[in-house]
């Protein structure tokens, strides 16, 4: 099997709007494979397969067929072959795993790889709205306003009944997460302030949205792009021979999981009752990364910085749930 090798990849800044700039999906489509190929310092001719990971473009832009865009952008892929995979969150690593199983299977040497999406052109409800979409329409969360605060309400409910819960805790969660936001230069939030008492149960500063799901709680709708060159250990070797590095110096993928589960929650919840883990199959795809990439060393996927100089660590271990 052949090792799957990272030369390069860049992201977009998740604090952009990019309707309110007057931009479409296509132009964060542009800068981010434009970003990435800058980065890996290939040429875009050398890019022979093109996968992109998208949720729901057919319902913020009625956008579908967006892997076209890699010919439309540049000449010399307007004959590639390309994809367009959906998999709810786990959409951009679904992309990622294709990519790798052309490269493993030897069909290609040199894979790009690009998640993205456009969801701040609606307002907050609709964006709501369409998010439900990985729900199971018609079947469950059917009588709420925002479908996944819904959901995880029930999830914080089921928590309950197995193992109890503290709010404040919760509220904790979400303290530590905006906080760490603070370090990440792409993050949305990265610059927000944050009035005393916001992580608290007060109604006012953190308004319950569903159940005991609370604003600060919540995921913020954010508009961004992420892309990946992938090649293969003869496509990396050459690489670092031309740029006067060590194979050693190109991260590569050791290890990776995926699992997935039936699209109902209360299905989810069914199977793993009496058990200590709401949803055992993301234990699973984690242990199946760890056993896959046991030997290696491993960044995830926002620890790593791309640059187009030396790498080190020099491996990727890559999971994904549904």
């Amino acid at each position: 099997m052949n090792q799957v090798y990272i030369l390069g990849g860049a992201q977009t800044d998740f604090a952009r709007n990019w309707a309110r700039e007057g931009l479409e999906i296509y132009d964060m489509f542009a800068q981010a494979l434009g970003a990435a190929i800058t980065d890996a310092a290939i040429e875009p001719a050398q890019i022979e397969v093109g996968h992109v990971g998208n949720f729901v473009a057919e319902l913020f832009t009625r956008q579908g067929l967006i892997n076209g865009f890699f010919g439309q952008l540049y000449p010399e892929l307007a004959a590639i072959p390309t994809s367009r995979h959906e998999a709810a969150c786990a959409s951009g690593s679904i992309a990622m795993l294709s990519a790798m199983r052309d490269i493993e299977a030897g069909h290609y040497d040199i894979a790009c790889v690009l998640g993205l999406e456009y969801m701040r052109n609606v307002d907050g409800r609709t964006g709501a709205e369409y998010l439900g979409a990985a729900a199971w329409q018609g079947h469950e969360a059917t009588d709420c306003s925002y479908p996944w605060p819904h959901m995880f309400d029930r999830i914080t409910r089921e928590y309950e009944q197995r193992h109890g819960i503290n709010s404040d805790h919760l509220a904790r969660i979400a303290e530590i997460n905006f906080g760490n936001a603070r370090a990440n230069p792409n993050a949305q939030s990265r610059d927000w302030q944050f009035p005393a008492g916001c992580f608290s149960q007060d109604d006012t500063l953190n308004p319950v949205i569903e159940g005991r799901v609370r604003k600060m709680d919540c995921g913020q709708i954010t508009d961004g792009a992420a892309c990946v060159i992938l090649a293969s250990e003869q496509a990396a070797r050459a690489h670092a021979d031309k740029h006067g590095l060590q194979l050693s110096d190109i991260p590569r993928i050791k290890g990776w999981g995926h699992r997935s589960a039936p699209i109902l929650l209360e299905r989810k919840l069914q199977l793993s009752a009496g058990q200590p883990l709401l949803f055992p199959h993301v234990q699973t795809m984690m242990q199946d990364a760890l056993r896959r990439g046991a030997s290696a060393i491993s960044l995830s996927w926002m620890d790593w910085r791309p640059t187009t100089a030396s790498r080190s660590p020099n491996t990727w271990r890559l999971t994904t749930a549904a």
